[in-house]
């Protein structure tokens, strides 16, 4: 099935001036691909950008920066494309809360901008807006369940998890723990931050922390049967994970071990 739409996190320090377009929804639709697209908003407002092919990847670039600086676009903020079936797209805006940004779109077309054909219309209809529900944020359409935008899981350790803990597949993807391979799990109330890689397995179809994990276990004192609550917290320069005991086990503490074996699999608690 085609790809109709997607979703986008801002999560890169590029995202005001260049955004990257997921490759299966290239791959679905190739022509619109090195060309451009118009990209409309709820207020009525339309920009048109240019889709450009950069190393292996495609990107809104030309147009995208006076897109992000019109509609006051931040970081962490989550991005719903819905695809007209031509060139055009409808976006929504969402905030971290789960909650649709009330857009009050600021724009200037005057100067460059309209010469070369990237300013602002008021043209086309408006496609069906998606509902949102804040259950680990689910983007869903009225023909069901979009995508799943993971920032947070609970893991129940076990005894096995002294050396390697698996990390949900989505969840490393959404935070770019897949492609960055290391990540600093942050601490309350000390603040201090423990180096742990993340290591890909079996091609990329799972990832776990390995390096660094049992020496955060040690270091936090934590015990066997202990929950932890993980959740993404910035990517700015490092990739940032809070790593919070929101239950302490009623076992023996993890002791320090030299990791070994295949990696030990997850309880995500729902």
């Amino acid at each position: 099935m085609m790809a109709s739409s997607f979703y986008k996190l801002l999560i890169t320090d590029d995202f005001n001036s260049q955004l990257r377009l997921p490759p299966q929804f290239v791959e679905d639709h190739a022509e619109i691909v090195l060309r451009k697209a118009t990209l409309r908003v709820e207020t009525g407002e339309s920009w048109i950008v240019r889709i450009e092919r950069i190393g292996e990847h495609h990107f809104f670039t030309e147009g995208w920066e006076k897109f992000a600086s019109d509609v006051a676009l931040e970081f962490k903020q989550f991005l719903l494309f819905m695809f007209d079936g031509e060139s055009g797209f409808h976006v929504s805006v969402y905030e971290m809360s789960g909650c649709k940004k009330e857009l009050v779109v600021c724009n200037d077309t005057s100067g460059g901008s309209e010469h070369h054909g990237y300013g602002v219309s008021t043209d086309g209809d408006l496609a069906v807006k998606p509902e949102i529900v804040d259950e680990d944020v689910r983007i869903v359409e009225d023909h069901g369940l979009l995508a799943v935008k993971q920032l947070r899981f609970r893991a129940k350790l076990g005894k096995r998890n002294e050396t390697e803990l698996e990390v949900p597949r989505d969840f490393a993807e959404t935070t770019g723990i897949a492609e960055n391979g290391r990540i600093f799990l942050l601490t309350q109330p000390s603040s201090k931050k423990w180096p742990v890689i993340v290591t890909a397995r079996r091609r990329e179809e799972s990832f776990a922390m390995t390096v660094g994990w049992n020496d955060f276990l040690v270091g936090r004192k934590v015990r066997v049967g202990s929950t932890i609550l993980f959740e993404f917290l910035s990517n700015r320069d490092d990739i940032v994970i809070g790593a919070k005991v929101v239950k302490n086990g009623k076992m023996a503490l993890y002791s320090p071990k030299k990791r070994r074996g295949r990696p030990p699999k997850l309880q995500v608690l729902r």
